[in-house]
């Protein structure tokens, strides 16, 4: 049951829709440390879950800390070189990031990309939400080059595994045509833009 209130929370998280994704993100936390205890696996998954809503409903004040507790059961039970510790690592840099905090934003993205680099360089979603994360900071910080290159890369990893061009795909286009106008290449953006729009289209 709380696999499933899972999988309803994050349909709505990748739509946007983050007070729909809240509330089955809650009840999965309930049922998982009710089922399984506070230190599982199961309930540092439900926890994710939460943040992620939290998130996309911009409330970094109770994100982060729901990240961090998650990282903290994934570090106990798996590790501090995990991919799933590194993929948590990068959106907590993601939150730092909206919080201004870019120094450390930076630390911890760049920290998960190596680890995911190291341990699963085939873990294609992880390492393009890593490297997309990392695009945005650099974006953020008017590092236009190291922008276009780690967010080149994160629509190259998602071509590789995407079976059908999404909304994550198309965000992740639309960020790439953002820097490709701050490198003034417009043209190379008005054709990312026009791709993304197809993409959205096809919902």
């Amino acid at each position: 049951t709380a696999r499933t209130l899972e999988a309803l929370s994050n349909l709505s998280v990748r739509r946007g829709q983050g007070r729909e994704a809240l509330p089955p993100a809650q009840e999965a936390l309930r049922i998982s440390v009710y089922g399984t205890g506070e230190d599982s696996l199961d309930t540092a998954l439900a926890y994710t879950s939460v943040a992620e809503a939290h998130r996309v409903m911009g409330s970094t004040e109770r994100a982060l800390p729901l990240y961090r507790k998650a990282r903290f059961l994934y570090e106990k039970a798996l590790g501090t070189e995990h991919p799933r510790v590194a993929t948590l690592l990068s959106q907590e840099g993601l939150i730092l990031m909206r919080d201004g905090k870019l120094s450390l934003a930076g630390q911890a993205m760049e920290r998960a990309l190596s680890t995911l680099r190291k341990v699963c360089p085939d873990c294609l979603l992880e390492l393009s939400l890593a490297q997309s994360n990392l695009g945005l900071l650099r974006l953020k910080q008017k590092r236009y080059l190291e922008a276009d290159e780690a967010l080149s890369g994160a629509v190259a990893l998602r071509e590789k595994f995407s079976t059908k061009p999404g909304p994550e795909l198309a965000d992740a286009l639309q960020d790439l045509a953002i820097v490709r106008e701050k490198l003034r290449l417009f043209d190379d953006a008005a054709r990312l833009n026009s791709r993304a729009e197809t993409i959205r289209g096809y919902r």
